[in-house]
């Protein structure tokens, strides 16, 4: 049997093993995932890389310009659990590329998995017709594309952050330990110098990176675009009050959110999105109309309260989950693809 090798660049090389693409049919359109090793240099062992691609991937001129990286949590396991699955899928049948990857060691090495994945994706076939890319991820997943961002070599237009992991501690890059009573630094920092659009998308319930928290922190992040959705009555890995593991209404609204945001960044069309800009409260106007060019409808907006001078946001309910935008209305058709399933309930993705 033959496999399908790429060059990737000097001592990094990638390939796509004997019967690693299958299909998955929706109502929307197929799509493909695509199995990757990519080879390290002196190393034994792989990096397993998944792309989700349209089915009609071959038309170049019906694949998305803009492909999306998607970084899994510390739970390496999350990278085919439900959310990244369905966040995959939902863009790839709008015709984006997805890439995503499985790294089981610490943040710092998975911050230079992230890169060879994006290196591994750009230079295959299936990223041919991709010239910018968004870098994503899933609770401290979404720092590592903070931090890759800052020194990737691809053209980066934006950020999705889920579940951003704002007020936890940044992991020790160093062996020695931190003086007693010295202040810890938070996840602010990697967001800092990031000058493209980004979006946040996480629960309501959601400690760690709370409107006020975001709102506070606008003033100094050079983006010239930041949104911020939440998804109601759920917390930073879309777990509802007393469940054990994620919801599957919560991922859908989740990944609803983020197709919005993805295709708004594409068209350049953020103003019309329908998501709250920081620190600007979502105008009265908006509330509870469809959204010119998109068939998602702009959410009801509930008042919370305020932080300072900034107006709280308006929480995410009645999330537009028509067949025309979302894949299967009850996952129930890809519970094969989700890695581990049985276990998925004690899954988190921080």
């Amino acid at each position: 049997m033959v496999r399908f090798h790429w060059h990737v660049e000097q001592g990094l090389s990638a390939f796509c093993p004997p019967a690693g693409v299958s299909a998955v049919s929706n109502k929307e359109g197929d799509v493909l995932h695509v199995n990757c090793e990519v080879e390290l240099a002196g190393q034994k062992e792989t990096l397993p890389v998944l792309f989700t691609v349209p089915a009609n991937w071959l038309q170049f001129d019906q694949v998305a310009s803009v492909g999306v990286v998607l970084g899994h949590g510390s739970n390496a396991a999350d990278w085919k659990g439900r959310l990244a699955t369905d966040l995959a899928i939902t863009l790839a049948s709008q015709g984006y590329v997805v890439c995503r990857y499985q790294c089981k060691q610490k943040e710092q090495r998975r911050q230079k998995m992230f890169e060879k994945a994006l290196d591994a994706c750009a230079t295959s076939p299936y990223g041919k017709p991709v010239s910018h890319w968004i870098l994503a991820g899933c609770g401290n997943g979404a720092r590592v594309a903070a931090v890759v961002g800052a020194r990737c070599r691809g053209s980066i237009i934006g950020y999705l952050f889920l579940g951003y992991p704002l007020t936890e501690p940044l992991p020790s890059a160093g062996k020695s330990r931190k003086v007693e009573g010295e202040p810890v630094e938070d996840s602010r920092g990697p967001l800092m110098n990031l000058e493209v659009p980004m979006c946040f998308i996480t629960g309501d319930s959601d400690d760690t990176c709370s409107w006020q928290s975001l709102a506070s922190l606008r003033p100094h992040l050079a983006s010239w675009d930041v949104r911020a959705a939440f998804v109601p009555e759920c917390d930073h890995v879309f777990r509802t009050p007393g469940g054990r593991g994620t919801s599957a209404t919560a991922v859908r609204q989740a990944c609803a959110l983020a197709a919005r945001w993805v295709q708004a960044v594409s068209e350049e069309t953020l103003p019309q999105s329908g998501l709250p800009n920081l620190p600007e409260p979502p105008p009265p106007a908006a509330q509870d109309k469809t959204h010119e060019g998109s068939s998602l409808q702009t959410p009801a907006m509930q008042s919370r309260p305020q932080s300072h001078a900034h107006e709280a946001p308006a929480t995410m309910n009645g999330i537009g989950l028509d067949d025309a935008t979302m894949h299967d209305g009850t996952l129930s058709a890809h519970e094969e693809l989700y890695e581990d399933e049985a276990g998925m309930d004690d899954v988190g993705y921080d």
